[in-house]
């Protein structure tokens, strides 16, 4: 377990998801291994595993199960796809942060029922 007590999942990880990663890691908000990430590209985990030390899964099962926070950072056309199967591994206490652009959080709800918060991050957030 990490200083601060929690784990951070991330369920995509494209050049956000990276960016996010990262900032937490400056921030040290968490350690590499407090950080865990799923993607179905696995040059993407590859990538993120080499610059930033963080734990990869194929699985995002795995990352829910594994995690106190997990950012859905995925593209919105691939909700709810993305998250099949997720409500049988979420649990109430989780937050569940969306990044998806046109996702309401009732939607979202309806699949993970676990505390929803929706942010847009920008392209300046990829700068850091």
């Amino acid at each position: 377990m990490s200083d601060n007590g929690f784990k951070i999942g991330f369920v995509g990880a494209g050049k956000m998801a990276q960016a996010l990663a990262a900032a937490v890691l400056r921030g040290r908000l968490a350690r590499p291994h407090d950080i865990i990430c799923s993607d179905p590209l696995s040059e993407r985990l590859d990538t993120l595993q080499k610059q930033l030390g963080v734990l990869v899964a194929q699985d995002n099962q795995e990352v829910f199960r594994r995690s106190d926070v997990v950012v859905l950072a995925f593209k919105p056309q691939n909700f709810p796809q993305a998250i099949e199967g997720m409500e049988t591994v979420v649990r109430p206490e989780q937050i569940i942060i969306s990044i998806m652009a046109g996702v309401r959080i009732g939607r979202i709800q309806q699949y993970l029922p676990a505390r929803i918060v929706r942010v847009m991050p920008n392209t300046p957030c990829l700068l850091g």
